[in-house]
């Protein structure tokens, strides 16, 4: 497991270490940071399977590094010596969250987790391969830990990033987690009147009633339900869904 640790503090740093060689031996460390812009620079070019993230580095925030990956393809841990923060770091989809001074308990339980992830996306890459659309061109086949599930294209109110997973939710309330990302959905779903509005969400355009103007505009869905488009989609965004 290629393994990137971003922290600042050189005991941190040390007993991470020394924890890891003790509970994961297969945590491979190919790069070390004390701040954001390396790091980022470290993950771009040595492609990580594993990031170790201090909230706090020398030149800012460490969730501020997200904002660098539209789709992160690495899992990430979080190293805070603050609790209150979980709650924050979590909505960025990562895996665990430790507190420091790392435990060896800890260090284990977020193991175990990485190790059910893969070993249910490795179940998934044993499935047949299954076709993306029905003949009948309205339903589509969602990948799960569990197999595949087929939904009606018009049922799906948006899709949510989840890391390397997706959550899809449908007009009924119920979501689905896929074992897919949210740019395999954008790739098949494009066509079909669907448009992504941020980095993390997809939504279908016939479902659009509203659309504030500004920087940052805000659509709202048929359901009532908002979402803000980013910067950086806003002019796509606007292009495609305003006549």
């Amino acid at each position: 497991m290629r393994t990137i640790i971003l922290e600042d503090n050189l005991d941190c740093v040390e007993l991470l270490i020394l924890e890891l060689k003790r509970h994961w031996p297969k945590a491979s460390i190919v790069g070390q940071s004390s701040t954001i812009k390396n790091g980022i620079l470290l993950i771009k070019s040595l492609n990580p399977d594993m990031v170790f993230l201090d909230l706090e580095l020398t030149d800012g925030h460490g969730l501020n590094m997200f904002n660098s990956f539209e789709n992160p393809t690495f899992e990430c841990i979080i190293l805070s010596g603050y609790r209150k923060f979980a709650l924050e770091a979590f909505r960025y989809n990562v895996l665990d969250f430790l507190l420091k001074p790392v435990q060896s308990k800890q260090l284990i339980e977020a193991k175990n987790k990485y190790n059910l992830k893969i070993s249910r996306m490795a179940s998934q890459l044993t499935m047949p391969v299954n076709i993306k659309l029905e003949n009948t061109a309205n339903k589509i086949s969602i990948p799960t830990a569990d197999g595949y599930i087929f939904l009606k294209i018009e049922h799906i109110v948006y899709l949510n990033a989840m890391g390397n997973y997706t959550s899809i939710s449908i007009e009924s309330g119920q979501k689905y987690t896929s074992t897919k990302t949210l740019r395999y959905f954008e790739e098949i779903l494009s066509y079909r009147q669907f448009i992504r509005i941020n980095r993390s969400t997809i939504i279908p355009i016939n479902k659009i009633v509203r659309i504030s103007k500004g920087r940052l505009p805000e659509i709202e869905l048929n359901n009532g339900q908002s979402f803000v488009v980013s910067a950086r989609r806003r002019k796509t965004v606007v292009n495609k869904i305003i006549i």
